[in-house]
This record gives structure tokens, C-alpha cells and sequence, in this order.
């Protein structure tokens, strides 16, 4: 071969080597040395997210580095802020009363690995106009605290505690009003002849400081804006927001409660334009949502009237105080409210009291995991002028069981014990009284249900700790299954439907999760499983209540009911069971993954029963 043949074959032969080391997946042995293969650093489909970001204004994280950031910090809210951007995976629609909006946010458009933005104001802080949507697709940057909500979901402390600061580069001033809302005049002292108008509750309210309630209660006058919750007979509260007419400036009425302070029972009384007066501490939410403190306002007056508490737009008749508090004289049912509302919120009276009416409305017949009962009384046995009789012993000051004469509306009792008011609520101090009389007996004959089942049914004894008020090493006694069964994370809420406490059953966007009960054995029959339960955020929420057989450890197939919706507040839900043999099963409750149902958040569960038919 001749010298240019020779040099045009190692041209060629090293012109096919560059090629075959620049386009080859792997690192190669080359004569020049070992040639590395590029690998892209962008963030294309086809390669890994990186975490990007300081958090900064000017360089926020992106979504895969908030979620780092989120598990560094663990469950508890940080107490510094930063900011996060991304993309809008699921649609946010801000709330009527509180401006603020809750969606989920990834790094693109279809991002599995997501970041929750909760209860996010709009920019500034500022609340956005009812309605207001953040789309699917958006662009957003927001700033506030975030944290590792339950050690499994990154999200932004909610309530308020965090902002858009843009939407696709834009603020959302436009949606939320703009300029700052003018405020007018401050006026007033905030007491009863001379209340604050909105302006001037406003102004005391910022000398308090984010989250601290104002040591006495004031009075508040002003017009109703909108309303977000009418009066229930659940809790006989309502919420509604107030403005002085011609300003924009609002002022929360949280849970308050209907004139007179006292529950309201039916219709809805409240209107838009309606002029009222509260009454109640206050507090600064959060730092952003002027309100009444939660169970310590009420409605003093509606279009000028001071009168009509319990509904109806009627005066209760509440009659003549009676009785001296003793065994042989007994207070009347008014008599005994006048005192429980001499109590500061939380206090209990030092000493026990007799005192005497009719049962008008049955909550519990009794818990059989307690042995109390819960019920309301009254002096002529209507729902005017009702006192909460709240899980009280038996006669005898003795626990209810299964065989006990069971109380029915209608029935005369004595009561004995101490009373309290529980934020707001008068009652019986839970396990501090009993019935000392019922119907003029002071003894339980043992008769059964006496006619006055509450249904027809009998609680089956073997449902441990329905209340979910006994806990140990951070869990409800009896609500763990030796099975599969129990996959829900659960932890313990002071948000209750009676009681001290309720079950917080976190919830997995990603999976169902269940609430289980300890295995129980039933005999052959039909059953009635009921539990009261409550969303925690304004996003849609649902659970499913059902059983599964369990066999040696060994979960059978799930039965279960009808998904019930939930609402905001309390509800009941109810299942019923048939078994044809004796069983042995779990009772579970499934918070459901996320969905278009769903947001598969977490649920509060409380006051479960189960009942024989």
C-alpha cells in the first residue's frame, strides 16, 4: 500500500472512531484517552426532575425542591417562608368567606410528584374575590411556611398563612379588590350602648397580634356582606362576614351563636343587608382574618331586636328560676343555665348540684365504652330552653351496661353533679354527674329498655372507645386491628363532635386508607354501624363505612356501603350489617383516594355506635 493510500485509511479509520465514541451510550477506551458521553441537564420529559431553587424571591424552589425542603423540615410548620413555583395540576376556586384558594402544584403539567398549595391567599396576602380560579395550567409562585403535613404530604400552612405572589406572572389584584379595602372612620367604645362599627373593631384587633384573643368580649355593629354557614341545628352557631355600609372592610362573625346566646333550631333567620350586633372576643387569625374567637360570640341583635333566641324570631319562654340546688329542692332547668353561664369558658363548678327536668332530646342513650348517657333536658320537656345533660353515670352514680332501663323523651330526671361551661356550651361536666332519679326511681329495676331504645335498637357492648376519648402511645384503644385492616395513619383531634376528643384519619391522595376497629365477635343478626364524621379543608371530601370478616389474622373480602359526600361540619353516616352466622369482623371506615369525589384529605371521625336491631 502506498504512503497516501495509508493515510487516507487512517483518516477513515479515525474519523469512524470519533463518530462511534461520540454517539455510544458508555464510556470507551479511545487512543486520545476515555471519551465520556454527554448526558442532557435539561429538564426535558425524557430526563429526572432536579431540585431547583433557594427558596428566594429571586430564585424560588421549584416543586421537586420544595418537597425536599418539606421533608427536611418534618410535620411541624416552619417558622420561616419561602417561595415556591410551579404548575397548577388541579383547579382552585376561592372561598366565599375567607379569599382563599387550595390546589396541587407539580414541576410540569402532568408531574406525579406533587406540592399541596392549602388555603393560599391571594397576592399580598390579600383575600380574592369569591370564585376566583387558579387554573389547571397555571403558572404560580406562592410564599409563605410550608412543612410535611403528617410526614406525607408537602403542602403550605393553611389558613391563610401563605399567598399567591404571582399567576402567570401576574398578581391577583384584580380578583382581589386591588387597593388595599378602605376602612372609613373608627367608631365606637365596643361596649353594649356604644358598640364598634367594622372600622373600629378592625382598629382594637391590630393591637392584639396575630392569634391572640382579646381578654374581654366587645360588641360589633355592622351590616351582613355574605353569609357561609346559616344557622344549623347541629351546633346552633352560624358564620357570617360584616362590613360598615358604603366600606369594604370586613370583619368574620365565626360560630356565633343566635340571640339571647343561645342555640338557634330551625329556619334561616340571617339575610344579606341585614344590620346586626355581635357580641364576643375577637381575635386576628392567623395575622390575616379579623374574627370572633371560635364558641364565644353570639348575635345581640338583628334589625334592632334583642329577643328570639332558640329560632323562630319568637322570645323563648324560659320561665322562673326554682329550687335551691339540693336533693330535696332541686333547681329548675332555668335556674341551673343562670349559673352554668356565670362560668368562665372551661371552668367547672367547685361544687355538684341537684337539679330536675324533662328529657327533650336523646344524643346517646348511653356509650356502652363509657357508660354514660348524653341527652338534653328542659323544664316542660320542649327544645326551648334546653340544658345538655353530657355523659352522665347511671342511677346510683354507677356506669350504664347493657340491661339498665333505658331513657326515653319525656322521661323526669333529677340530676346530680358538676357543671361547666365547655367553650361556650353549658352542660354537665363530662363523668362528674349521674341521674339520681329517673321518673321518680331511684334504683334500676333492670327491666330492659323500658320502651325508650332511641330506635328501636340496643348499643352493642362490644364497640370499644366510640368516643374516641381514651387514647394510649398517641392511638385510640380499640381501634387497631390484628390485621390489615388498620392502614390509615391516625392521630388525636380536639376538633370533636362531643367529647374532648375526636380521630384525625389522614388521608393519601395517592390510595384509599381505613380506619379499623379491634376484631369483634357478633352473633347472627342485623346491625346498625354509626359514626359521625367531619372534613377537614372546604376541598371535596368522602368516606365509605363497611366491614371485613377477619379469620385467623386474615381479612376476608370488604363489604361496604354507599360512598357518603361530605358537607362542611359534622354528619352522621350509617351502615347497616346482616350476618347470618356469628362473625368475627373489623368495622372500617375507608377515606378514599384522591378523586373528582375527593380530595383525599384527611377526615375527622367521632362518636361511633353499633346497634342490634
Amino acid at each position: 500500500m502506498n504512503t497516501n493510500m495509508k493515510k487516507i485509511v487512517n483518516s477513515l479509520l479515525m474519523t469512524a472512531l470519533v463518530i462511534f465514541t461520540f454517539t455510544s451510550c458508555e464510556d470507551v477506551p479511545s487512543p486520545f484517552g476515555t471519551v465520556v458521553s454527554p448526558k442532557s441537564t435539561t429538564d426535558d420529559s425524557s430526563s429526572e426532575i432536579v431540585a431547583k431553587g433557594s427558596g428566594t424571591e429571586a430564585d424560588p424552589y421549584n416543586i421537586t425542591a420544595a418537597i425536599e425542603k418539606c421533608k427536611e423540615i418534618g410535620s411541624t410548620e416552619s417558622t420561616e417562608k419561602y417561595y415556591v413555583k410551579g404548575i397548577a395540576v388541579t383547579e382552585g376556586v376561592a372561598d366565599a368567606t375567607y379569599g382563599n384558594a387550595s390546589f396541587y402544584m407539580a414541576d410540569t403539567a402532568d408531574g406525579t410528584d406533587r406540592f399541596y398549595a392549602f388555603q393560599v391567599l391571594g397576592s399580598d396576602g390579600k383575600k380574592m374575590s369569591a370564585g376566583y380560579t387558579i387554573n389547571v395550567g397555571d403558572e404560580v409562585v406562592i410564599y409563605g411556611p410550608i412543612y410535611n403535613f403528617k410526614d406525607n404530604t408537602p403542602e403550605t400552612a393553611g389558613k391563610g398563612a401563605a399567598y399567591i405572589v404571582t399567576i402567570n406572572g401576574q398578581n391577583t389584584s384584580s380578583s382581589s379588590g386591588g387597593d388595599t379595602p378602605s376602612a372609613g372612620d373608627a367608631k365606637g367604645t365596643g361596649t353594649q350602648t356604644d358598640p364598634y362599627n367594622v372600622a373600629g373593631v378592625l382598629s382594637f384587633i391590630n393591637t392584639l397580634g396575630a392569634d391572640v384573643t382579646s381578654s374581654n368580649e366587645v360588641y360589633i355593629k355592622g351590616k351582613v356582606k355574605t353569609i357561609s354557614e346559616q344557622f344549623g341545628t347541629q351546633y346552633g352557631n352560624a358564620t357570617f362576614v360584616m362590613i360598615d355600609e358604603g366600606y369594604s372592610a370586613e370583619f368574620t362573625a365565626y360560630s356565633v351563636l343566635y340571640l339571647g346566646n343561645a342555640k338557634y333550631t330551625s329556619g334561616d333567620l340571617l339575610k344579606e343587608g341585614d344590620e346586626v350586633i355581635v357580641c364576643g372576643k375577637v381575635v386576628n387569625f392567623r395575622g390575616n382574618t379579623p374574627e370572633t374567637a371560635q364558641n364565644t360570640g353570639y348575635l345581640y341583635s338583628l334589625n334592632g331586636k334583642t329577643e328570639g333566641g332558640n329560632g323562630g324570631g319568637e322570645t323563648p319562654s324560659t320561665g322562673e328560676a326554682k329550687g335551691s340546688g339540693t336533693q330535696a329542692d332541686p333547681y329548675n332547668v332555668v335556674a341551673i343555665t343562670e349559673i352554668a353561664s356565670k362560668l368562665e369558658a372551661g371552668q367547672t363548678s367547685e361544687s355538684d348540684y341537684y337539679f330536675k327536668g324533662k328529657i327533650s332530646t336523646i344524643k346517646y342513650s348511653y356509650d356502652a365504652a363509657h357508660g354514660t348517657g348524653t341527652f338534653f333536658i328542659s323544664d316542660d320537656g320542649s327544645t326551648t330552653g334546653e340544658f345538655q345533660v353530657y355523659s352522665a353515670l347511671f342511677l346510683g352514680n354507677q356506669n350504664w351496661v347493657d340491661g339498665n332501663t333505658q331513657i326515653k323523651v319525656g322521661d323526669e330526671v333529677v340530676i346530680c353533679g358538676k357543671i361547666t361551661n365547655y367553650n361556650g356550651t353549658l352542660e354537665t361536666a363530662s363523668k362528674k354527674a349521674y341521674i339520681y332519679s329517673l321518673n321518680g326511681k331511684t334504683e334500676d329495676t333492670g327491666s330492659g329498655s323500658g320502651g325508650g331504645d332511641n330506635g328501636g335498637g340496643s348499643t352493642a357492648s362490644s364497640l370499644t372507645n366510640g368516643g374516641f376519648e381514651t387514647w394510649a402511645d398517641g392511638q385510640p384503644t380499640g381501634w387497631k386491628s390484628a390485621s390489615s385492616a388498620s392502614s390509615a395513619t391516625l392521630s388525636q383531634s380536639t376538633d370533636a363532635h362531643s367529647g374532648s376528643y375526636s380521630v384525625n384519619v389522614n388521608g393519601k391522595p395517592s390510595s384509599n386508607v381505613r380506619l379499623a376497629s379491634q376484631e369483634i365477635t357478633l352473633a347472627a343478626g342485623n346491625y346498625t354501624f354509626s359514626f359521625w364524621v367531619k372534613p377537614t379543608s372546604a376541598n371535596p371530601a368522602q368516606v365509605r363505612p363497611g366491614y371485613v370478616p377477619v379469620t385467623d389474622g386474615k381479612v376476608g373480602s370488604y363489604i361496604y356501603g354507599d360512598y357518603a359526600t361530605l358537607s362542611s361540619g359534622w354528619q352522621q353516616v350509617s351502615y347497616d350489617i346482616s350476618l347470618s352466622a356469628e362473625t368475627t369482623l373489623c368495622l372500617v371506615v375507608m377515606n378514599p383516594k384522591q378523586s373528582s369525589y375527593s380530595s383525599g384529605e384527611d377526615v375527622l371521625v367521632d362518636d361511633a355506635t353499633l346497634t342490634k336491631k
